[in-house]
């Protein structure tokens, strides 16, 4: 892990690696690697299942991408920026996103104006939110309510930036399109016109 960071994830259920891997083009390398390169790409398997792909191509996974992606499963994708102290999640089920929760970047004395939570929320969001307000009450210049959207990624997803230690990650990379082989389309797509 490095020094601040800004990073997407998508932690995926129902999926096997290589499912998910060729949804995103991309390649596993095989090489073990603990955190992605800059706009690079790391994977993992959790004890669970849970297929967890890692980029710090910071906002890279789209609604549209998330929809993609969690076709015929279930994932939890967030985004997340260390610096501004802003942080997105998500949960998707077969194509569809069910519920978010974000903290967007505060310009006020007030902790919870640029909280948001909305949709069918997981059970394990109510006793993280409450939970966060009882911390704010006790410490009003800590602002804990930011950590309310990555704890509850690491409760139902598997993973969140600082403070997950599995799965074990390995490099991916983008898959290159076979040049070769859409050369060969087009000649034979030539000849039969």
């Amino acid at each position: 892990m490095q020094m601040g960071y800004y990073v997407d994830w998508a932690s995926v259920a129902g999926l096997d690696k290589d499912e998910v891997l060729r949804r995103l083009n991309l390649v596993d390398t095989g090489e073990e690697q603990d955190w992605p390169d800059r706009k690079g790409c790391v994977w993992g398997v959790d004890r669970d299942g849970r297929v967890t792909v890692i980029t710090d191509d910071y906002g890279s996974f789209t609604p549209d991408r998330l929809a993609m992606l969690s076709q015929g499963a279930s994932l939890v994708g967030g985004s997340a920026e260390s610096n501004a102290c802003t942080c997105s999640v998500w949960g998707y089920i077969d194509g569809a996103r069910r519920w978010a929760v974000a903290v967007g970047e505060n310009t006020t004395d007030d902790p919870l104006a640029a909280f948001t939570a909305e949709g069918d929320l997981p059970s394990e969001y109510g006793p993280l939110y409450e939970d966060a307000l009882r911390r704010l009450e006790a410490d009003p210049d800590t602002a804990f309510i930011e950590e309310v959207p990555l704890d509850l990624a690491a409760a139902v997803g598997a993973w969140r930036p600082e403070g997950s230690d599995e799965p074990r990650l390995f490099r991916a990379v983008r898959r290159q399109p076979d040049v070769l082989a859409q050369g060969r389309k087009r000649w034979f797509q030539f000849f039969r016109s």
